[in-house]
């Protein structure tokens, strides 16, 4: 397995060598996703500013909703929407990494999946719950155990939303704490992003070290443009696939 420095080094390189720039990927989507916010913000509390709803919420006095299904309505739409946005800032940072091209239109190509990436972010959502039911503990480890399932379906789109669970759930046996530490070596970069723009460049650089980890445990070869599944048997590439039924890493 690769180690951190490794990881973030690949990172840094791929992000040097991408163009159109990432960081203005990353502003088109932050600059969307803030539209989105401002959207929220407006349909839950019309007529009122945001900082006027700050200065409520603050002093613990929340406004009335007017039409609350329809507000819970919208929600949800803009709530999907975002996370949508979200698969696809790892689209493109999952391109990133493997030096391919990713371009502004990159940030929508998984809605053409949009039903099948819905579907996978319902199922992961009740598992986490179920399991943070338990503690806050299980739930924060099964987070990280389902992780790797939208990397897989954004490889193999023709998987069914619980097949990608399942190979995130092999794949990540044993490699959990490994991301956990990968992310909070970060915490530096991630304290810096309350500086203005400063999270055009933290967020692709997190992103794309993170699909370089599930690069690497996938086996993904930049070469030869070839990801490794878990079938155990040979591919189309005369290669061995991953074996699932052990850490290749440990």
């Amino acid at each position: 397995m690769p180690t951190r420095a490794q990881l973030k080094e690949n990172a840094k390189s791929a992000i040097r060598n991408t163009k159109p720039n990432v960081m203005l990927i990353a502003l088109v989507y932050l600059l969307i996703v803030y539209v989105l916010q401002i959207l929220n913000y407006k349909v839950m509390f019309p007529g009122m500013s945001f900082s006027d709803v700050v200065v409520s919420l603050s002093q613990g006095r929340i406004p009335p909703i007017k039409y609350p299904a329809m507000v819970e309505l919208i929600q949800l739409a803009i709530s999907i929407m975002s996370m949508m946005l979200g698969v696809g800032i790892t689209s493109v940072c999952l391109n990133i990494s493997r030096f391919k091209k990713a371009d502004f239109g990159s940030l929508f190509d998984p809605f053409g999946l949009f039903f099948k990436f819905l579907w996978l972010n319902i199922l992961m959502r009740i598992y986490i719950w179920l399991w943070s039911m338990l503690f806050i503990i299980p739930g924060i480890i099964a987070q990280y155990r389902y992780s790797m399932a939208v990397y897989i379906m954004l490889d193999n789109p023709e998987y069914s939303a619980s097949e990608c669970i399942r190979m995130s759930k092999e794949m990540m046996s044993g490699k959990k704490l490994d991301l956990f530490v990968l992310e909070l070596s970060f915490i530096g970069w991630i304290l810096l992003s309350i500086i203005p723009f400063v999270s055009l460049y933290v967020l692709p650089y997190m992103e794309t070290t993170r699909s370089n980890f599930y690069n690497a445990l996938s086996g993904y070869i930049p070469e030869a443009e070839y990801t490794v599944h878990d079938d155990n048997g040979p591919s189309d590439s005369g290669k061995t696939g991953w074996d699932s039924s052990k850490d290749p890493w440990d």
